[in-house]
């Protein structure tokens, strides 16, 4: 948005917010990159002379067509919405909330333990091995933490629920769950309420 800003009186502070919002032309950005990722012709570069020759850009046009095809055809919206919520989390990090500190008390997390979310983007999705088998994903920050397929269903709770207790994980028995939040808040994802804190509302949106 151009702007000018005049101070009538010398010298001034000028504090210039700027909200970029993500749009269809991004969106569409990440689709390419994803059809890239399934077709080598998407990926083949320009005839070498195309900006000299006119008979080499005119070739271009039946290519391009083609191209397009291939685009409609190797896209698809779930999986680039997917993609665009990824590169959404990694951008948004981890909050300076002296996380450290609950890496020393892991040992005295149990299923009665009570435990939320820091204030962290995330993500479930499911990927496939390099086995083609398919595998749950929870992603956040920069990090990522797959299982087997049965554990969306507690990725999902994690997702969906702010604040609760371990033995409320859904799909999985007691050791199992102690496990998985154990590794969330290693990761950095989770983290545990003190007793004092416990029956306090979470900070911030649900």
């Amino acid at each position: 948005m151009p702007h000018r800003v005049l101070s009538p009186c010398g010298t001034c502070l000028h504090l210039n917010l700027n909200i970029k919002p993500f749009t269809w032309m991004d969106f569409l950005k990440v689709a390419a990159e994803c059809a890239a990722l399934h077709s080598q012709e998407v990926r083949r570069s320009l005839p070498p002379g195309y900006v000299e020759s006119a008979e080499i850009s005119e070739g271009m046009r039946g290519t391009f067509a083609e191209l397009m095809t291939v685009f409609q055809e190797m896209t698809s919206f779930d999986e680039v919405l997917a993609a665009v919520k990824r590169n959404r989390i990694k951008g948004y990090g981890f909050p300076a909330d002296g996380h450290f500190a609950q890496l020393t008390e892991l040992d005295e997390l149990t299923v009665d333990s009570q435990v939320e979310r820091r204030d962290v983007l995330c993500h479930v999705d499911e990927i496939f091995d390099i086995n083609q088998s398919p595998r749950s994903v929870l992603f956040f920050g920069n990090e990522q933490v797959a299982g087997p397929r049965p554990l969306r269903r507690a990725m999902e709770f994690i997702r969906d629920h702010r604040r609760f207790y371990v033995s409320e994980l859904p799909g999985l028995d007691g050791p199992s769950q102690v496990v998985l939040v154990r590794r969330l808040i290693r990761e950095g994802l989770l983290r545990r309420i003190e007793a004092a804190t416990v029956n306090q509302p979470p900070p911030g949106p649900p």
